[in-house]
């Protein structure tokens, strides 16, 4: 099934607010459930379809907002708002370039981004928000410091959310993370961040759970890429929505240490070519000047050169050549002769030149 456009509200919930089957695609559709902050849960999309994909699709409401509830889907570009655990259930879920925004909750509620709900640590489910945008919507930003919003919280035992390469604002608490009670399950989750940027990604106060940590190698946060966590090599081109695998990120991400790694060097070679370049550019500037100073050695003995050639003037030169041409017996002296004619019907200076010629030849 693929819905094109439209706005599904809450009247339309029960007919199809919710995505099953396989291979379900959604584009530029506005999926909403219009109860308030008031009404606990109130889901607006539950999607339990393999191989879904939702792209430039805005999932809009308070608790609960989107549940995804199983299997492989990929969201892209897509907006999600809400407030209590907006992002919950045990699919293998991945949000690529999506904006992510917590809403103004009840008094004394807390917002929570996720709330993934894993029961079994072998299985391949979990959360990831890669490339994405974090933030609060205009109704929360104006009082967002008496309404804690974090990253997420475990809704199950083996709990597995992942933030990657996605910018995050200071409406995270620096904790990010909260418990579901106590210390439920915070040594068996899986919640990780990886090269987060903005005002709210820094983690040096973030909560020191025995599943919780930083991730640093790009080969373990290429696992957490489409291309690797949802298989979305095989079935995204499909889809015709834009996509971006995990091989583009890491090769990136391996040239960027490489360069970082080799600035240093780059930078004496470059001062070498420098180096070089003004030394050639001296040495160069140097030749001119020799040139210039040899040039009139040059002319001078140009000019000692030349009364000797005038000695050797067409008119002279040719009647010498006539006179060794007569001499000569047989055609070599109808050959000079006739050389000797066709110069002399030419102008001077070529006479001159052709002169040269027979002088030198003969």
């Amino acid at each position: 099934v693929e819905h094109v456009a439209g706005i599904l509200t809450s009247q339309d919930f029960l007919n199809i607010a919710a995505a099953v089957g396989q291979g379900f695609l959604a584009r530029g559709v506005t999926f909403e459930n219009t109860a308030g902050p008031s009404m606990h849960q109130a889901v607006a999309l539950r999607v339990g379809s393999d191989l879904s994909a939702f792209y430039e699709c805005d999932m809009l409401a308070y608790q609960d907002t989107l549940y995804v509830h199983s299997n492989r889907q990929f969201f892209i570009n897509c907006f999600v708002a809400g407030t209590v655990d907006f992002i919950f259930g045990n699919a293998a879920a991945v949000f690529q370039d999506c904006d992510i925004h917590a809403r103004r909750p009840n008094s004394g509620q807390k917002n929570m981004v996720t709330a993934q709900g894993r029961t079994d640590p072998n299985q391949n489910t979990g959360i990831v928000i890669q490339k994405s945008r974090i933030g609060a919507t205009s109704d929360l930003l104006p009082v967002q410091s008496s309404f804690p919003t974090y990253l997420g919280r475990p809704w199950k035992e083996y709990s597995r959310t992942v933030i990657m390469q996605s910018s995050i604002t200071d409406v995270i608490q620096p904790a990010g993370w909260h418990e579901w009670s106590g210390s439920f399950a915070l040594s068996t989750l899986f919640y990780a961040e990886y090269q987060n940027s903005g005002a709210g990604a820094g983690t040096s106060s973030r909560v020191t759970w025995e599943g919780y940590k930083v991730i640093t190698s790009a080969t373990e946060a290429q696992a957490f890429a489409p291309g690797n966590f949802i298989a979305g090599s095989s079935w995204l081109g499909s889809t015709s929505f834009p996509f971006s695998l995990a091989w583009v990120t890491l090769v990136g991400e391996l040239l960027g240490r490489l360069l970082l790694s080799l600035s240093s060097e780059l930078s004496r070679l470059a001062s070498l070519l420098t180096n070089f370049l003004d030394r050639s550019v001296a040495a160069l500037s140097s030749l001119l000047v020799g040139l210039r100073q040899a040039s009139p050695l040059v002319f001078a003995h140009l000019a000692e050169v030349e009364p000797l050639r005038k000695r050797r003037s067409p008119v002279v030169g040719l009647r010498r050549v006539e006179r060794r041409g007569e001499g000569a017996r047989g055609d070599r002296g109808v050959r000079f002769r006739h050389l000797v004619e066709r110069t002399q019907r030419r102008e001077p200076e070529s006479g001159a030149a052709a002169w040269n010629k027979i002088f030198y030849l003969y």
